[in-house]
């Protein structure tokens, strides 16, 4: 019997050089390596892992939800056949972990874009930057002619 290298991205492997156990950079998922894991799964310890079948997509644990199936209601990262609270605007109040806004249309979590830190109503519609500062939802790098940068945010002058 002859050991053969693992191909890359794979760290370890079995039974095929692409079959991977381990992987030396994104994360593990059925037997190869992925950059981030798909919708229905977390990351943990580098391993995609399936969410619970209760929710839609998760964080963090297989029972953190910040996205529902279709007809159910997230509260409090839980689904809902019916919302555990009275309803706010024909909508279930969620607050979505840092990093995520809430989703009209149905109070999903969706993850902000990379280069927000935070966002409101949309994924590329900042409240807060990785870098540089939010104007009017936009990253910049220094505030505009009459604003000031009041902690991370551009305001008009007073």
């Amino acid at each position: 019997m002859t050991c053969l290298a693992c191909n890359s991205p794979c760290g370890t492997c079995t039974q095929h050089p692409s079959k991977c156990l381990t992987c030396l950079s994104g994360n593990f998922f059925e037997f190869g390596c992925v950059d981030s894991c798909p919708v229905g799964t977390y990351s943990e310890n580098k391993t995609c892992k399936y969410c619970s079948f209760e929710c839609a997509s998760c964080l963090g644990s297989a029972n953190t939800c910040i996205a529902c199936p279709d007809g159910q209601y997230l509260f409090e990262a839980k689904c809902y056949a019916k919302c555990p609270i009275p309803l706010v605007n024909g909508k279930c109040p969620n607050l979505c972990p840092a990093g995520y806004f809430t989703q009209a249309a149905n109070g999903n979590c969706v993850k902000c874009s990379d280069k927000c830190k935070s966002c409101d109503g949309s994924a590329d519609k900042c409240t807060s930057c990785a870098s540089g500062v939010a104007s009017n939802g936009v990253c910049v790098s220094s505030c505009p002619a009459n604003t000031l940068n009041v902690n991370g945010n551009c305001v008009p002058c007073a």
